[in-house]
């Protein structure tokens, strides 16, 4: 006859194992404390990447949606109008940088980010931020220049 049973004692979660053999007895008795939050980070590790992946999907789609809506007003728009669609389209690829960068920390959580080396130009990468604020700064009269004095390593 076999019977289980599971207590805390000491702040242990002791698993208790009794088996009844003719002529003898057996008791097991295993502290399953890391077992158990194993278990539990997993199952917490695995609800917040899920998490994670629904809501940067939810948030990516309508996104990506707004991207392409500016980049066709703009085929159409007046002139003095491409300027503040082109910045309200960088807005829209810095939040899907961002989205994409918290799905990578969520990798990198998970133990499954893949690092790949890309070119890229740090010129215009700073260009890219300083038209980010352009039209904030305008709209306070803040001037804002971009000052290189020295080559940047293309």
């Amino acid at each position: 006859m076999e019977k289980n049973a599971s207590i805390e004692f000491n702040e242990k979660q002791l698993e208790i194992n009794y088996l009844e053999l003719p002529g003898s007895t057996m008791i097991l008795i295993r502290d399953v404390s890391v077992i158990n939050q194993m278990l539990k980070a997993k199952a917490e590790a695995k609800h917040a990447s899920f998490l994670t992946n629904t809501i940067t999907h939810e948030l990516r789609t309508p996104t990506n949606s707004i991207k392409y809506m500016i980049k066709e007003a703009s085929y159409h728009a007046l002139p003095e109008d491409r300027e503040l669609l082109s910045i309200a389209e960088s807005n829209c690829e810095f939040l899907l940088t961002l989205i994409n960068d918290i799905l990578d920390y969520a990798k990198i959580e998970a133990g499954t980010f893949k690092l790949t080396l890309v070119n890229f130009s740090p010129l215009s990468i700073i260009k890219k931020c300083i038209q980010l604020f352009e039209f904030p700064v305008k709209s306070k009269k803040i001037f804002l220049k971009l000052d290189v004095s020295d080559p940047i390593p293309k």
